[in-house]
């Protein structure tokens, strides 16, 4: 798996194609799920700053939801699809991880995971 991380995080690929950040796959592999966890909280956040600060896109908050814009979001803002993915594995085998409403909705974590009981 060590030398499959080395070539992945070694590579630059082209855009629309996003790769994970090297925070969730080190935490990844060498399976430290704490770290994951953290990581991961830290990303929805950073995700949030982003579209409430640089994008404006944060239209309505209130107790119940959030509505957002995403038209602000530029070709290089992708969403953070590939740590979402990361996250299945280690949900898999019991690992508690953050869910977040927009960026790794909990029904997507949960997805799949009653089938393979």
């Amino acid at each position: 798996m060590q030398a499959s991380f080395d070539l992945m995080m070694s590579s630059r690929p082209s855009p629309p194609f996003r790769m994970p950040s090297r925070a969730v796959v080190n935490a990844f592999v060498a399976n430290d799920d704490k770290k994951l966890a953290q990581t991961l909280k830290r990303l929805w956040r950073t995700e949030w700053n982003k579209l409430e600060v640089k994008e404006k896109g944060i239209l309505e908050r209130t107790e119940e939801r959030i509505r957002v814009s995403l038209r602000q979001r530029g070709p290089n803002d992708l969403w953070p699809w590939p740590e979402a993915a990361f996250a299945k594995p280690a949900l898999m085998k019991g690992t508690k991880l953050p869910s977040d409403p927009l960026w790794c909705p909990e029904g997507f974590l949960k997805m799949n995971l009653m089938r393979q009981s």
